[in-house]
């Protein structure tokens, strides 16, 4: 997963595995959770403040409550046994 969220993530790409059932803010948690491990600089450690952008489209995961398998493009790379690549939006640029 790539990322725009804080100077020090810029370009970071980090691996979260999802369980079936979990929802689009679970994952962020978790993805932020990551990056503040790693020493990044996050704008804030709400996840309701990020949003999930399909790398290379325009094409957003906004719905924090959705399964993230429910996305066609997650289930879709699933199906085919790809790794989805995601952006992960920082609060600036969530509108």
């Amino acid at each position: 997963m790539g990322s725009h969220a804080g100077d020090a993530a810029e370009h970071l790409k980090k691996t979260v595995r999802v369980k079936k059932g979990e929802t689009v803010e679970q994952v962020l948690t978790d993805a932020i959770g990551k990056f503040k491990t790693r020493g990044c600089d996050m704008p804030s450690s709400v996840a309701t403040d990020y949003a999930f952008k399909v790398a290379g489209f325009f094409d957003f995961m906004t719905s924090l409550h959705r399964d993230m398998l429910d996305y066609d493009y997650i289930a879709n790379c699933v199906s085919k046994g790809e790794r989805p690549v995601l952006e992960l939006l920082a609060p600036g640029e969530v509108k």
